[in-house]
């Protein structure tokens, strides 16, 4: 957990979440090289680390609303 008492370790679908993204976007970025990949914590539970995510967005440009990535 992180000191906020969320996991410091996220699912396919709560890092999707988190980003704001759906699945198959999720992937997408994994596959490009834009998103860090998830961590093997063990066999069959790849998880996304919750630090990892938060870096990746603080260096996204902002988005004005509207606009499409």
């Amino acid at each position: 957990m992180t000191p906020h008492g969320s996991p410091a370790a996220l699912t396919r679908r709560q890092a999707a979440e988190t980003l704001g993204v759906s699945l198959a976007t999720l992937d997408r970025l994994v596959a490009r090289g834009e998103l860090p990949p998830p961590r093997r914590v063990s066999v069959g539970a790849p998880r996304y680390l919750a630090a990892e995510l938060a870096d990746w967005l603080a260096a996204r440009p902002p988005v004005r609303p509207g606009a499409r990535r």
